[in-house]
């Protein structure tokens, strides 16, 4: 099953495409600030059942989650990366 699939068949409420975000955060930061990410991040992951990975992030052509999630994710990598990422 794709990561698309298993996340949208858990959330009822609309969704957003974070990938954006990572790739700012790779852009801007440094080599390992995904694993930096995830780490502060992995609560709220498993609280909305995802499991993402560095390696899955990089590979993901799209990674839709739910709008309170990709707010907090936002924010994360804005704190850690240090320039905040802007939505085009």
């Amino acid at each position: 099953m794709a990561l698309r699939e298993l996340i949208l068949g858990k959330t009822e409420s609309p969704v957003k495409d974070v990938k954006p975000i990572f790739l700012h955060a790779i852009a801007q930061s440094e080599t390992m600030i995904l694993d930096r990410m995830l780490v502060r991040l992995l609560p709220s992951l498993l609280q909305h059942g995802l499991m993402l990975t560095a390696d899955a992030i990089r590979q993901s052509e799209q990674i839709p989650v739910p709008d309170e999630l990709f707010a907090h994710i936002r924010h994360v990598a804005d704190e850690l990366v240090g320039t905040p990422y802007v939505d085009l």
